[in-house]
């Protein structure tokens, strides 16, 4: 079995966590926690079933829960999962590999759609190709991805908001650690319908005015993405391609980030947690 813990953050994630875990079991982790908000449904049950270890934080941030899991492992590697990720399998022993050769501290996985039905979906996968494409050096590393866990650990204890990746791989910068984007690639179920994708996109809008309210001169650099980097350069390949409905998806996603974070500048004390 690989030395690796493989944790996943839920809340209400009945209809994923089955699928989930067993993509991640394919894999042959020595553990798999998973650390949960407090979930109303079967979520905490089934993981339980399938030999998962659970740790429950009700009504608590992602930030918090993931530093819990970071926390409650002694293994020297930690892979950071979403419910709705499909690893394939190999996936776990690829990354771990190319972490170890590279001498990375957090490295991250390419990631396709796993559910490619509309616009929406094929939308998210030139999304994903974009945002994604393989680096040797980075500033920014999302999920799935995986770490040292030693650095993890040693993050601040006070990364809370929805943003908990954004701060982490900033922190990862600060302190002169190796990040990397890998070629392997990792599989996801993305919201497929408008109003799913609205909350969702309002939501990463919260989060980057959480973030910029706490480091300030980060504010150009995240306006630049939203503004620029999201709708201009993440477009630009695609259209190329004829793909002329992944441009409105990402200038969809970058009004509707927008609407987030002027709510959230409206609302200081209104920070959801997630």
């Amino acid at each position: 079995m690989l030395p690796v813990s493989v944790q996943i953050v839920t809340f209400n994630e009945e209809d994923n966590i089955v699928d989930c875990i067993n993509s991640i079991l394919a894999n042959s982790p020595r553990e798999i926690l998973v650390i949960d908000k407090g979930s109303t449904d079967r979520t905490v049950e089934l993981a339980r079933g399938l030999g998962a270890k659970v740790f429950v934080f009700p009504n608590t941030s992602k930030g918090f829960r993931h530093r819990m899991g970071y926390l409650n492992t002694s293994l020297d590697y930690i892979a950071v999962v979403d419910a709705d990720d499909r690893i394939p399998e190999g996936w776990l022993e690829l990354m771990l590999s190319s972490l170890q050769n590279g001498n990375y501290s957090s490295l991250g996985s390419g990631l396709r759609v796993y559910n490619r039905t509309n616009w929406i979906t094929k939308g998210w996968n030139d999304y994903f190709q974009e945002s994604l494409r393989p680096k040797k050096s980075t500033n920014m590393v999302g999920r799935p991805a995986i770490h040292r866990a030693e650095d993890l650990q040693a993050l601040p204890e006070n990364i809370q908001h929805i943003h908990c990746d954004t701060e982490g791989s900033k922190v990862f910068t600060d302190r002169g650690l190796k990040q990397g984007i890998s070629k392997v690639i990792s599989y996801r179920i993305v919201p497929d319908t408008m109003s799913r994708n609205i909350l969702k996109w309002t939501n990463y809008g919260v989060g980057y005015i959480e973030f910029i309210e706490k480091f300030p001169a980060r504010r150009l650099p995240i306006y630049f993405h939203v503004l620029v980097r999201i709708p201009i350069i993440r477009s630009l390949r695609p259209l190329l391609k004829g793909h002329f409905s992944s441009a409105y998806f990402n200038f969809q996603m970058t009004r509707h980030i927008l609407l987030g974070m002027r709510q959230r500048s409206n609302k200081p004390d209104k920070s959801p947690l997630s």
